[in-house]
């Protein structure tokens, strides 16, 4: 390579980030690193072995042809490494994926999706929704969330949360905890093709809940980022949330989110199995081509913009919403994320606020996602136990019983009792 040739592949590679005094800095968007100087671009040459005469023409003229980048970067998908926007250039966040669609047969993923989601119907809004993304990742978004759950772990969310990072790309899709999308940075967290939120719990009217109706309902926002200033962002990410919890914090009439319970019905050692088969697909078998090219083939007929499908999951979530008695529960169970256990005395004070007749109580506790186990003794009282979902009651014969949270058993007498809090009498 001449002179020229080399000055022209190291423009495509670091720019211009800042001068102060006589020294200028660099970014390299291979790496990532900022503030590099001269001497590490040469250091770079003579790592990919250019003979030194060469390096000290190149050095000679280097600084004033490398091109100046602002700080801040933005998200264009399918478009160049850097992008100018207005006479600016910038850092494109959007990366290609490693990930190319193919035309091998995707049968393992459509038949997971309806073994997951249990109804055609809701595989097909899925589909459309995710070919939407995958298709017109720059056109506006549609509005609408999606909201997949069950109780207990060990049915594939994060899997599958994993497989769309792989399919969309790595730079497309961003993955976060609940508590991430409401800091301090969200902005840059929306800045994505998908955001996929991980063990979400949302309570009607917290912050978090407001951030969401926000955020997936435009496509700019003006907002300021972490020491930063207020300014117009774009938004361009749909939200995909994955949760052990129905969406009880629905408002009556929600347009927005479409919900499915998320479930592989197997034992123990067939879901194993199962998994293992699927993963393998995936991973070894071309599973992540081969729905990247489902997806960019797929027809979408459906209006994307307008209201979600109603699923009887969601009919159900927005009914509990709209139960004062039920609303109560979930929010004393929320306070008490410690509490796994239940007297249904305990709710005897949002029991009577509610005239709630003895014969309804077991309905309103089954309604907030509560399950009755069966009598036992516990602390010397004859008591029928209530527990979250996701939560097991086991008796070892001669030991005790314990409650099973997250693989751990705990005593049952440490974990009883709502008595303390100010909604219960």
């Amino acid at each position: 390579m001449d002179e020229n040739s080399i000055i022209e592949e190291l423009k495509k590679r670091f720019f211009k980030t800042r001068t102060q005094g006589n020294q200028s800095f660099f970014m390299d968007i291979d790496t990532g690193e900022t503030d590099l100087g001269i001497s590490n671009i040469i250091g770079v040459l003579y790592a990919e072995g250019h003979k030194s005469e060469l390096i000290n023409k190149v050095a000679g003229s280097l600084k004033d042809q490398l091109l100046p980048i602002c700080k801040s970067a933005v998200y264009m998908p399918k478009s160049d490494p850097t992008v100018v926007i207005k006479g600016l250039r910038f850092l494109n966040l959007w990366k290609e994926p490693e990930v190319q669609p193919s035309d091998a047969k995707c049968k393992p993923f459509l038949d997971h999706l309806l073994a997951a989601m249990g109804n055609q119907d809701k595989v097909d809004y899925f589909l459309d929704w995710l070919a939407t993304r995958f298709q017109k990742p720059n056109d506006k978004k549609p509005h609408a969330v999606v909201y997949l759950y069950h109780a207990e772990g060990g049915n594939g969310k994060s899997l599958l949360a994993g497989t769309l990072q792989n399919v969309f790309g790595e730079s497309a899709v961003q993955i976060a905890s609940e508590a991430k999308m409401n800091s301090g940075s969200k902005v840059q967290l929306w800045a994505r093709t998908l955001l996929i939120a991980e063990e979400a719990s949302v309570k009607r009217g917290s912050d978090i809940y407001d951030t969401i109706k926000t955020y997936s309902g435009t496509d700019e926002i003006i907002d300021d980022i972490k020491h930063g200033h207020f300014k117009k962002h774009k938004i361009p990410a749909t939200l995909l949330m994955l949760s052990n919890n129905a969406p009880n914090f629905l408002e009556p009439h929600d347009r927005r989110f479409f919900v499915s319970e998320w479930r592989i019905d197997l034992d123990k050692d067939a879901k194993a199995k199962y998994f293992k088969d699927y993963a393998d697909w995936l991973k070894k078998e071309g599973g992540f081509g081969a729905i990247a090219g489902f997806l960019s083939r797929r027809k979408v007929d459906r209006d994307m913009y307008a209201p979600v499908p109603i699923t009887e999951e969601k009919e159900r979530a927005m009914s509990v919403g709209q139960d004062g008695c039920v609303r109560e529960i979930l929010d004393a169970l929320e306070d008490e994320p410690n509490a796994h256990v239940f007297d249904a005395d305990d709710f005897e004070g949002i029991f009577k606020k509610h005239d709630v007749k003895t014969s309804q109580i077991k309905h309103k506790l089954t309604e907030a996602g509560l399950k009755r186990g069966e009598r036992l003794v516990i602390g010397g009282n004859r008591m029928y136990p209530w527990h979250r979902i996701k939560d097991k009651i086991v008796s070892i014969s001669g030991v005790g019983s314990f409650i099973e949270v997250d693989g751990k058993r705990l005593p049952l007498e440490q974990k009883v009792r709502l008595k303390s809090k100010e909604y219960c009498l």
